[in-house]
């Protein structure tokens, strides 16, 4: 006979004994106790995170404040910014952001819907159009126009770079 074969009629008493020795350490239940929470409790959720409310919208004062640009030029800085390279970047400015990058407008029109701020130095003309965002309620500008005697991209580039260099005080 095989070692194996003395041991296999043992392992089922072994398991047995286990099983009622983990029986013995919890004490025996009447039919009056009441059943424990963790039996009969359901597993935790996970508590649902809602989103913050909406912010109120600001008072009429602050939306007038926010739609009419200053008409002071806040003061020149000692090093004046890094002119950029190619107009686009005004896309995507609130007016806060195009005042403090080009200065107060030369004249500011409405389109139905947009604001127009217009910049002109000599032949050179930037409009720079801005919409209300329906989320947040601000104006935002979406599209420029720039307008030169030449209609080409280099003309219309030099009179970008006019504009930004007088607005930001170089020679």
């Amino acid at each position: 006979m095989s070692t194996l074969r003395l041991f296999r009629p043992i392992v089922p008493i072994a398991l047995a004994a286990l099983l009622a020795g983990c029986a013995a350490l919890a004490p025996p239940r009447t039919s009056g106790d009441p059943v424990p929470a963790a039996a009969t409790a359901r597993p935790e959720t996970p508590p649902t995170v809602l989103p913050p409310p909406p912010a109120a919208p600001p008072p009429a004062e602050t939306q007038r404040a926010m739609t009419t640009p200053p008409t002071a030029r806040p003061p020149v800085s000692p090093v004046p910014p890094a002119m950029p390279n190619d107009p686009v970047i005004l896309v995507g400015l609130s007016q806060e952001q195009a005042n403090a990058m080009l200065g107060p407008p030369s004249s500011i029109r409405q389109e139905t819907p947009a604001t127009v701020w217009a910049y002109r130095i000599g032949d050179c003309q930037l409009d720079l159009f801005f919409y209300e965002d329906v989320k947040t309620r601000r104006q935002q500008s979406l599209a420029y126009e720039l307008q030169t005697r030449e209609k080409t991209d280099q003309a219309q580039r030099a009179c970008f770079n006019r504009i930004w260099t007088v607005k930001n005080g170089r020679p």
